[in-house]
């Protein structure tokens, strides 16, 4: 009896291209530019941290 080998990939395939690029930082399906992303949360966390603000001087206000 035979054992099996391993199958070739097929023509057309990305097999070898998964194992040329397996480190690549970043190696998604689209390589983008990070700092809209970067000032979107920046923004986000100070409307947060400003929310957080006028809860409190509310609440202080309440207290008096």
């Amino acid at each position: 009896m035979t054992q099996p080998t391993e199958t070739p990939p097929a023509e057309g395939s990305t097999e070898m291209v998964r194992h040329e690029h397996s480190n690549d930082s970043n190696s998604g399906p689209v390589v983008g530019n990070r700092t809209p992303m970067v000032i979107t949360l920046g923004a986000i966390g100070l409307m947060v941290l400003l929310m957080m603000g006028v809860v409190a001087f509310a609440l202080a206000k309440i207290g008096d």
